[in-house]
């Protein structure tokens, strides 16, 4: 499995990446938002679209997008948007003293312009995570100029 150096560790980083490049919701953190007349000092995630002095009506002070690389029940949302697209393994490695998790991802259909894609790491979650972002960057890698 080939090493995904440029992504951030498990954090909220990598989920605004997963957000943006895997799930299809692209946003930014912003320091300050405007909300109920005065404006909050609060890191707060917001859709592209939207401006820190009229967010959509929905909006929370301090949101922020799931918790793909730390919560398995988000991840697990990432492994169903990924199985639109491509087969998704995700396994327990056995280790003498720790488990490790690893997940790989291959583009459908099975042919050899179609790499499998993966990541190893000390939780299923954030495998789960870098295992998308190097399948969806290697996509978007063949398709650049």
């Amino acid at each position: 499995m080939t090493p995904v150096a440029s992504v951030p560790a498990a954090g909220r980083d990598l989920d605004a990446l997963i957000a943006e490049r895997v799930m299809g919701h692209p946003g930014r953190f912003v320091e300050r938002i405007y909300i109920n007349d005065r404006w909050w000092d609060c890191k707060t995630w917001l859709p592209w679209e939207e401006e820190p002095d009229k967010p959509h009506g929905g909006t929370a002070v301090g949101q922020m997008p799931p918790r793909y690389s730390t919560d398995i029940e988000a991840a697990w949302k990432v492994v169903e948007k990924m199985l639109g697209t491509h087969s998704v393994d995700v396994n327990a490695i056995p280790g003498e003293s720790l488990i490790q998790w690893g997940a790989t991802m291959q583009k459908m259909p099975f042919i050899e312009h179609n790499p499998e894609h993966g990541a190893c790491a000390k939780t299923a979650p954030l495998a789960i995570c870098l295992a998308a972002m190097e399948a969806v960057g290697a996509a978007l890698k063949a398709v650049a100029p």
